[in-house]
């Protein structure tokens, strides 16, 4: 009987947890978005300012504990590493 004439509450609290989730996707992707774009711009910054330019892997010893924090850090590196060759001319 609580459902048949309740329903509009919870109908209602599913909607704005929707919302909520709308809201916090869209902040994910403005975020990831800006850290992409300035990533970008370092990379640009860094090719016009050094002219011959060498890009290697890196493996750098994580002070993390836990695997997320290395698994963002990694990702970081190679997005920065990416856009760096993408920026730089290839030579010799």
């Amino acid at each position: 009987m609580g459902r048949r004439f309740g329903g509009h509450r919870d109908l209602w609290s599913s909607q704005q947890a929707r919302n909520a989730q709308r809201q916090t996707a869209k902040l994910h992707k403005w975020v990831a978005r800006q850290r992409e774009d300035t990533g970008r711009k370092w990379a640009e910054r860094v090719a016009h300012d050094h002219d011959p330019l060498a890009v290697e892997d890196l493996r750098p010893p994580s002070s993390a504990r836990s695997t997320m924090p290395k698994k963002a850090a990694d990702a970081a590196i190679g997005a920065t590493k990416r856009s760096l060759i993408e920026v730089t001319p290839p030579r010799g």
